[in-house]
């Protein structure tokens, strides 16, 4: 009979489809070394159904109904705010350029575009009318979108500038003044826009994403009892012995949550409630389990993570690897700071960036040749 493995999936399983074919896809790729049994636990998860009932709703002076909810118009006060935020965030804080600096790449755009005295009148014009009220190009601090704005300005007001003297700057200012304004209006309706978009789908498409993922690090707070029989039911299922003593240890794998439960398992982390369950070794990847002992200590079973000293881990974990991906925000790295039983620190092993993949970084690990590396040497030996 081959080597009983079991897999604990993470967060946002909702139903046994999902690890139940991950665990198929796994140990096809494996060629059956192992008997890889899925441990479903997600029908304990957190329920974001109804999310939208209690998202606050955006300020709505003047709204249309779109498909997928309301989408608040680009001179609302939250939206305007936003944007603002967001022209602020995409200058690096070391790069804000002065008045005198912005006139001059505008300046620059301006003598790409006209030559001899229209320029200078342009240039000119533009210094005087630069002013506060100029809200959304004040805003703006990248020299290249600034020159671009100088040589629009420029050709806006060329056909314009050859109605009227150039000696009659009062006339010139107005013309500029104009344009300048109808330019402001431009850049702070293109921000609001992008603002309203990025307020809509903050609202609509990310926060029921929040609540299934984050939403199950909570439930697992209150309901790790039910978790944790639910693991130890479907180990029970193949040996009721599996995991009892030193004499029947049990191998784990765990992805996200679900390798913070197979540790919190294997440590005792919950014990007397929960018991330490005797692993012969356990395999996670983009684990968050180091972050919960960083910012809630499993005590008494472990010490807090502090500046020097190491975490001492239990006899009941024999071996313990990690996987991360660089990329992956919710991997953290073990050895630095934990230690086995035998003093030997547990093994992290670098999953590379698959810039295939995108963002999805925190499932590629499924695929990834360094788990089934990771298996070969845990579970042979």
């Amino acid at each position: 009979m081959a080597t009983p493995v079991f897999v604990l999936h993470g967060t946002s399983n909702r139903t046994a489809d999902i690890i139940e074919e991950r665990v198929a896809k796994l140990s096809i790729t494996c060629g059956g070394k192992w008997e890889l049994i899925p441990v479903y636990w997600g029908d304990f998860g957190a329920h974001e159904e109804w999310i939208e009932r209690i998202l606050p709703q955006p300020t709505q002076r003047r709204s249309e109904e779109v498909r997928g909810g309301y989408i608040p118009e680009t001179d609302d006060d939250d939206v305007e705010q936003f944007a603002l935020t967001i022209a602020h965030a995409l200058e690096p804080a070391d790069d804000q350029l002065d008045e005198q600096e912005q006139l001059l790449a505008i300046e620059a755009g301006i003598r790409a575009a006209l030559g001899g005295d229209a320029a200078d009148a342009v240039a000119e014009a533009t210094a005087d009318t630069w002013t506060a009220d100029r809200f959304w190009l004040n805003q703006v601090s990248d020299p290249a979108l600034l020159r671009a704005i100088g040589r629009l300005l420029a050709e806006d007001t060329a056909e314009a500038l050859d109605e009227v003297e150039l000696r009659d700057r009062t006339r010139v200012r107005e013309i500029v003044r104009q344009r300048m304004q109808s330019l402001d209006e431009l850049v702070g309706d293109a921000l609001k826009s992008f603002a309203s978009n990025v307020n809509h789908m903050i609202r609509t498409k990310l926060a029921p994403a929040v609540v299934r993922n984050f939403g199950d690090v909570i439930v697992y707070q209150r309901r790790w009892r039910e978790i944790h029989d639910r693991v130890r039911e479907v180990i029970a299922a193949v040996d009721p012995l599996l995991g009892t003593d030193s004499t029947h240890r049990v191998h784990l794998i765990g992805h996200s949550l679900g390798a913070t439960i197979a540790l919190d398992l294997a440590t005792g982390a919950m014990a007397p409630e929960s018991p330490p369950l005797w692993t012969a070794s356990v395999i996670t990847f983009g684990s968050p389990w180091p972050l919960f002992q960083l910012c809630d200590p499993r005590r008494p079973a472990l010490a807090a993570i502090g500046g020097d000293e190491v975490v001492r881990l239990p006899e009941t974990l024999n071996r313990w690897t990690n996987l991360w991906e660089p990329s992956d925000p919710l991997s953290f790295l073990a050895a630095n700071v934990f230690r086995m039983h035998d003093g030997t620190p547990p093994m992290d092993v670098e999953v590379p960036h698959r810039y295939t993949k995108g963002a999805n970084t925190h499932s590629i690990y499924w695929d990834a040749a360094e788990l089934v590396t990771a298996m070969d040497r845990l579970f042979t030996t």
